[in-house]
């Protein structure tokens, strides 16, 4: 709830596309994920890496982290069989890469997560 407080804050002032609003928009990905809201996370990033990609290019380094989340939500989010795991929380793997996509991000927001 704080962090989308904090990105609803930052677009007020910034505007939607702003590179400090991406940055917000994947800790708050990050975030969601942990808390096991995949669904909810992943249709966030696939907006966020939309941005990415306008704003900063294909190839910029926070571009393709966002990238590299986005296929580890997809690949967590739609189990092979096309069933749904949604509802399930990132395996220690998983949690893993995001709390390093946090940390890569904004280093304060995943210490906080950690403990």
């Amino acid at each position: 709830a704080l962090h989308e407080a904090v990105l609803e804050a930052k677009e007020v002032q910034l505007g939607p596309n702003h590179p400090d609003m991406l940055s917000t928009k994947g800790n708050l990905v990050c975030v969601m994920a942990l808390q096991g809201e995949l669904a909810e996370a992943h249709e966030l990033c696939k907006d966020l890496f939309e941005a990415c990609v306008a704003q900063l290019g294909p190839d910029h380094p926070e571009t393709l982290r966002t990238k590299g989340l986005l296929g580890a939500l997809a690949k967590k989010t739609h189990h092979p069989r096309g069933h749904s795991r949604s509802q399930t929380m990132p395996s220690a793997t998983h949690r893993i890469f995001l709390v390093t996509t946090a940390v890569v991000t904004v280093g304060v927001v995943a210490a906080y997560l950690l403990y």
